[in-house]
């Protein structure tokens, strides 16, 4: 039998585990940070093989570049002493959203005709700090030591990633502990092997989903908030037999599901088999019924339809993991819908009154705790709501969901409109609707939003007279105003 197949999951462990050595207290060169809040354009993937090197390396010198803070560094501008241009910092700082303090080490070897391309990738719809050049050759071992020095950490690479353009990546991340944050980096060289001559590349994130979390004991707070359940610790049993490292966990996306890894380690001499088997049996005694893999040893699916969760656990020359994702319980525990009372249109259902809530109304950082706020003698309650430029931004559920809801009763609420720049990495919000003050939205009636040329409108068929407005999606939601029409 082989040994084990969770190639994926034990790749990831081993990586998370580096970025758990550094703890976060050794990081790039900072600059000052002029940023609060959170990013919301975040890349889903470290791929960037979409972009052809012709596209890659062209002058930044277009229009829209001064969007990505400068035009292109050629390296005849003044420079700081990092070597960076003013441009490179300012792009640096925009595309790294709340690490906006994190400045990457200067390319030693970098020559003096290198482009910051920040502002094609910007045209192209991927928020990247991004440089090229075409004249360094390939930098990418000494500069991947550059960036290990700096606190980031190797995390693989590829010599067949996009075969076209003979293309070699390789990926470097900075991970902040106890979060979801990261910056990757990716390297990338382009060999001649299509005759448009050879480059090298920078492209540097900040993804909200790419960080990675480090706790002590089994984390069941982390499974809830990511997987958006109540019963984790109940319907999961811990494993406890783990080395001082503790565990490392995070959450990821694939074919529209939602999973949450949580791995460990244990003393490499303890018998593999039998902590298998008495993880097994823990699963049985809730209920789950488990399937060996026939191919690989201590590996296994378990599934459980009552409460609601699939996992696969693998447990492999002193590494566990445990891949979890929840498909809905068949009864009880979790949070319900009620109906969706959706009247429907893209045209806001007025009534007599209208009260707008802007960003106005909100600090520049999101409260500790839930806080309220008066506009037209109307008291509304929030949580995790701030002010990100003139905008009204609602947290996103990995980050604890934002959300909004009338304290005053609002009589009957007709609909509401929300004025939005609606793209793909906005977090629409959910609506639910009640007779009374809200509290819990379990089994609450929702609406489902129609989207406008400029956002969505929530028209509702019935009498309700308040609301509650929640960020249930991966990214931020960022408003430009929300208004809310009624009639008393």
């Amino acid at each position: 039998m082989k040994k084990s197949k969770f190639v994926v999951a034990l790749a990831a462990m081993l990586l998370l585990g580096a970025c758990g050595g550094n703890s976060g207290d050794t990081t790039p060169t900072s600059s000052e940070s002029t940023s609060s809040g959170e990013s919301t354009s975040s890349s889903e993937s470290v791929s960037s093989g979409e972009s052809s090197p012709s596209e890659s390396t062209s002058s930044s010198e277009s229009s829209s570049s001064e969007q990505a803070g400068g035009s292109s560094s050629t390296g005849t501008s003044e420079t700081p002493a990092s070597g960076w241009s003013e441009q490179d910092l300012e792009a640096m700082e925009l595309m790294f959203g709340p690490l906006s303090n994190l400045v990457l080490p200067f390319p030693t070897g970098l020559s003096s005709s290198y482009v910051n391309t920040t502002a094609n990738y910007i045209d192209a719809g991927y928020y990247y700090f991004s440089i090229t050049d075409t004249a360094c050759g390939d930098l990418t071992a000494s500069y991947g030591a550059q960036l290990e020095a700096a606190g980031l950490i190797y995390s693989g690479s590829s010599d067949s990633y996009y075969d076209y353009y003979g293309l070699t990546y390789t990926i470097y991340q900075y991970c902040v502990p106890d979060s979801l944050e990261a910056i990757t980096v990716e390297l990338d060289y382009y060999d001649d092997s299509q005759g448009l001559g050879p480059s090298w590349e920078i492209i540097a994130y900040y993804g909200e989903k790419d960080g990675t979390y480090f706790d002590d004991t089994f984390p069941y707070n982390r499974i809830e908030t990511e997987l958006g359940v109540t019963n984790a610790s109940s319907a999961i049993p811990s494993f406890d037999t783990l080395e001082s490292d503790g565990y490392i966990s995070y959450y990821y996306e694939a074919d529209s599901v939602t999973y949450f890894l949580v791995a460990g380690t244990y003393d490499s001499s303890t018998n593999e088999a039998t902590l298998y088997s008495n993880y097994k049996t823990s699963l049985q005694s809730l209920g789950y019924t488990v399937t060996d893999d026939t191919e690989y040893e201590n590996y296994g699916y378990a599934s459980n339809t009552t409460l609601g969760y699939e996992l696969i656990i693998d447990i492999y020359e002193g590494t566990f993991s445990l891949l979890i994702n929840y498909t809905g319980a068949s009864s009880g525990g979790e949070t319900t819908k009620g109906n969706d009372v959706s009247a429907g249109g893209t045209t806001a259902l007025t009534g007599i009154s209208s009260v707008s809530v802007t960003s106005a109304s909100f600090a520049a950082q999101y409260a500790a705790d839930e806080a309220e706020v008066t506009i037209d003698d109307i008291t509304f309650g929030y949580y995790r709501i701030l002010n990100s430029d003139g905008r009204i931004q609602f947290s996103s559920q990995s980050r604890e969901s934002g959300y909004l809801w009338n304290v005053t009763s609002l009589g009957t609420i007709n609909s509401i409109e929300i004025t939005a720049t609606v793209n793909d990495y906005y977090g629409v919000l959910t609506l639910y609707v009640s007779n009374q003050v809200i509290s819990s939205v379990d089994g609450l009636d929702y609406v489902t939003p129609t989207q406008t040329s400029t956002g969505y409108v929530y028209n509702i068929d019935g009498s309700y007279s308040y609301f509650y407005l929640v960020n249930e999606q991966t990214y931020s939601s960022r408003n430009t105003s929300i208004a809310i029409n009624y009639n008393l």
